[in-house]
């Protein structure tokens, strides 16, 4: 966590310091990321060769954990007003009056479900879980574009980082981002962006003075949100997903590697022969064209392979028969494993693995056996209670972004929504039973409103669509039974005039 005062933070002069505090971070959230697809230089996690092996155990760990908690996206739902007798409370308490109409609540969740959906708020989401449990930490930035149209977009972690102020709690007063660039010239300089409360500063440097940032006066920008337009997540403990249960890896690698190792030499193993005696020599004096003896400098004869050795070693491994001296013998040289021992440590290795990350292993055989919603839950609950943090801090800043967002609907259209009517539930990305879930919900009818039985169900559905189509359907078949009671009450009618001019 950066912390400064407000002044030092946009001063020009300062910046280079600024950039010098974050550059550790920057640095631990690269080396989190190649951890994880694998792009590391040669290191304790990385083999040195691709005859080594790779266990990439981070990238399974990582889609494990991004999928459950970031695979659904959350759901935004504005809530009916209070009770009669809480909203008197409210009025006398703090002076809250509620819009009574009800199409209100319809507006602005037509207004929520329009802007996620111009914002694919699905992605937005994932790549928040993801950059967050990959690289503890995850930000993103809003604005309003040329049309008029309110965006938010994840910005890259390794390159961007929050400020803080030194309040009790501590309050966000700025968004740091920096990266390089080329200009026209082929010069490289830095580029930093600052956003706070108030503006959006742009600084830049040259080549030449690296540590002397000024601010580009003409880019500044105003920020009329009321407080700084970002979301920024950062793990207290810094540490990713799958950063704990790195020796673990590094060991399961090295016992994979060795086992492979002596596989190899196997295959390549010396023949150990006794009782036989070659005929020819594997050294021999080194000699020249001339047939004269070949010295080395301390006047010692230079030694070689004598080929003829060679040749009459692959003539007796070739050789159907092979004849032996009394007494003799002729075996491969090979390394012994002690198999179950190698695999029994393995598997305590990919336990430690997963369960240092708290989550749960899909090939474990309690995993594979779990038939019920309600045993897939309980293998998911360290994973579960891992994110806690991480599950409050995200609800708290979407709930801010929207709260940014819903004033400023207000203030340009007059309106009167509250944000603190809307509803965020953090979803699951998990495996259920629909039909369990689906009875269940059904239980429930004349319990709770039709509304509140399809948010509960387990597809994604728009309550407020599907009600007001069940309303025109209703109102069509009514309207279609209404004709035809007429028209059987017209041709009953027909009918009995017709047979009273019959009996007259």
């Amino acid at each position: 966590m950066l912390q400064y005062n407000k002044d030092y933070m946009i001063n020009p002069l300062n910046i280079s310091n600024i950039l010098e505090d974050a550059k550790p971070e920057w640095e631990k959230r690269k080396k989190l990321y190649k951890m994880k697809v694998r792009k590391n230089k040669p290191s304790d996690l990385v083999a040195e060769s691709d005859s080594e092996m790779k266990e990439p155990f981070e990238a399974v760990i990582s889609n494990m954990v991004n999928g459950y908690v970031g695979g659904k996206a959350p759901k935004y739902q504005v809530e009916e007003m209070p009770t009669k007798e809480k909203q008197n409370i409210l009025i006398k308490l703090f002076n809250k009056v509620f819009n009574k109409n009800g199409n209100v609540r319809k507006e602005y969740q037509i207004f929520i479900d329009y802007i996620r959906d111009y914002n694919d708020d699905p992605f937005f989401y994932f790549n928040l879980i993801q950059s967050y449990n990959d690289m503890t930490a995850a930000y993103g930035i809003y604005y309003e574009n040329n049309n008029n149209e309110i965006v938010y977009a994840n910005v890259d972690a390794r390159q961007t980082i929050a400020i803080y102020d030194y309040s009790t709690p501590v309050n966000k007063i700025g968004l740091l981002r920096h990266w390089q660039e080329k200009d026209s010239n082929g010069e490289e300089f830095d580029v930093v962006v600052l956003i706070t409360k108030e503006y959006k500063y742009h600084y830049r440097n040259s080549k030449l003075q690296a540590k002397d940032f000024y601010e580009e006066e003409g880019k500044r920008e105003d920020c009329n949100w009321g407080c700084v337009p970002c979301i920024a997540i950062e793990n207290p403990d810094g540490l990713a997903c799958f950063e704990l249960s790195k020796p673990n890896i590094c060991a399961y690698e090295r016992n994979m590697n060795n086992a492979k190792n002596t596989f190899q030499y196997n295959d390549d193993a010396k023949l150990m022969v006794t009782g036989y005696s070659p005929n020819e020599d594997t050294l021999i004096e080194e000699k020249d064209e001339n047939g004269k003896i070949v010295y080395e400098e301390n006047g010692e004869p230079k030694w070689i392979k004598n080929k003829k050795r060679q040749k009459e070693d692959e003539l007796v491994l070739q050789a159907p028969v092979f004849y032996a001296e009394e007494g003799g013998d002729i075996k491969w040289v090979e390394k012994n494993i002690n198999d179950a021992a190698v695999q029994n440590y393995r598997k305590t290795l990919v336990d430690l693995i997963f369960m240092f990350s708290n989550c749960p292993n899909i090939n474990d055989l309690g995993f594979t056996n779990a038939d019920n919603s309600s045993a897939l839950e309980k293998k998911f609950f360290p994973l579960e209670q891992s994110i806690t943090y991480l599950d409050k801090t995200i609800r708290k800043e979407l709930l801010a972004m929207w709260e940014a967002f819903t004033e400023r609907i207000n203030l340009k259209k007059g309106t009167k929504y509250d944000f603190r009517n809307l509803k965020i539930t953090l979803q699951r990305n998990m495996p259920t039973d629909k039909k369990a879930e689906t009875d269940r919900v059904l239980s429930l009818q004349g319990v709770v409103s039709n509304e509140t039985l399809l948010n509960m169900l387990p597809d994604e559905l728009d309550a407020s669509s599907e009600l007001e189509k069940i309303k025109k359907q209703n109102d069509e078949m009514l309207e279609e039974n209404m004709k035809k009671i007429e028209a059987f009450r017209n041709g009953e009618k027909e009918e009995t005039e017709e047979t009273e001019k019959q009996v007259l």
